[in-house]
C-alpha cells in the first residue's frame, strides 16, 4: 500500500482518508505506521458534524483539500463507502476484501479491485487523471 500511495502522489494525485473512526485515533495509527507523509488530509468520524454515509463527510474533506467532487473518487471496502460515494456523486473504487458484509459485486462499484496496487490503472480507466 505505501508504494502504491507514493506512486499516486508522484503522478500528481492527492490522497486522503475518510473514516468514521475517531480523528485522534486515526492520526495516531497513521503516524505510528509512519504513513503521514502519504496523505494530504484525514477526516475522522468526529472531524465534521456528520459521518459516512452522509455525503457531507466526504464532500467536506474534498473541500478542505480544495478538490472537486467530479475529479475525486472514493476508494473503499464497505457498504458505507459505497453509500457515501453514491450520495456525494463520486466514482467508487471498491476493494474485494475488507469490511463489506455483502458480496462487493452487489455494491455497483465503478471499479472492483483484488489488489491495492491495481488502483492507479483503475483511476486512469475512470479518467481520473491529475
Amino acid at each position: 500500500m505505501p508504494e502504491t500511495l507514493a506512486s499516486l502522489r508522484r503522478r500528481g494525485y492527492r490522497t486522503a482518508i475518510c473514516t468514521n473512526k475517531p480523528q485522534r485515533a486515526t492520526l495516531a495509527v497513521i503516524e505510528g505506521l509512519g504513513l503521514s507523509e502519504l496523505f494530504d488530509g484525514i477526516a475522522g468520524g468526529d472531524r465534521f458534524p456528520v459521518k459516512k454515509p452522509d455525503p457531507g463527510h466526504l464532500l467536506g474533506l474534498i473541500s478542505k483539500l480544495s478538490g472537486r467532487p467530479e475529479a475525486s473518487a472514493m476508494i473503499g471496502d464497505s457498504e458505507n463507502d459505497a453509500a457515501v460515494a453514491r450520495a456525494a456523486g463520486v466514482p467508487l473504487v471498491l476493494m474485494r476484501y475488507g469490511y463489506a458484509r455483502v458480496d462487493p459485486k452487489s455494491l455497483a462499484a465503478d471499479a472492483l479491485l483484488d489488489h491495492f496496487a491495481e488502483l492507479p490503472r483503475a483511476l486512469e480507466r475512470l479518467e481520473l487523471i491529475p
